[in-house]
């Protein structure tokens, strides 16, 4: 029985989610912090460019990299300074996304697209790799931080006391049983 319901949620995943659908995650972190945003080109074709957007920039990006270098041309202005590819990293075709000094504005769906070409292809189209959901959030306040560190406990607590009943309880039945 065990064994048909996860063949029936792996047929579902399958159709929402296709083998060669984008990887899809999510970031959180506080303004001010620096975070990767991770994307992997697939194989060992030559990556030809790299293009990290957010939609809700219009034309402009966030990263583009072309020619084994950055291209600056078209870069959102709130992004020029604050981003950059993982050092010595795209050569193995990790193209994750450097992105220091968070701000609440960085907040939003950053799209991975890579380009690249085997050997004898003539082009080279860009593939959306990846989508990465990044939240920039303030940290909670320190009160709240201890409400939810005595609610754990509390939890943890309310476990126990309901595995002792359940030792209770099957130690009363056996000896209901016995007698």
């Amino acid at each position: 029985m065990e064994k048909e319901k996860v063949f029936t949620l792996l047929v579902a995943l399958s159709l929402i989610c296709p083998s060669d659908c984008q990887d899809r995650r999510n970031v959180t972190a506080e303004p001010g912090q620096n975070v990767v945003l991770p994307c992997r080109a697939a194989g060992t074709k030559r990556l030809i460019a790299v293009e990290w957007s957010r939609s809700d920039l219009g034309s402009d990006y966030v990263l583009r990299y072309r020619d084994e270098r950055l291209d600056e041309e078209n870069q959102n202005p709130s992004f020029r300074t604050r981003v950059a590819l993982l050092d010595g990293a795209v050569k193995e075709g990790n193209v994750s996304l450097v992105l220091k000094n968070l701000t609440a504005d960085d907040s939003g769906a950053y799209e991975c697209r890579v380009a690249q070409r085997g050997a004898g292809e003539a082009n080279a189209n860009m593939k959306l790799i990846s989508t990465v959901y990044l939240d920039v959030a303030p940290p909670p306040p320190p009160g709240n931080r201890d409400e939810s560190r005595n609610s754990g406990a509390r939890n943890l607590h309310l476990g126990l006391i309901g595995v002792i009943l359940i030792i209770v309880l099957i130690a009363v039945a056996s000896v209901l049983v016995l007698t």
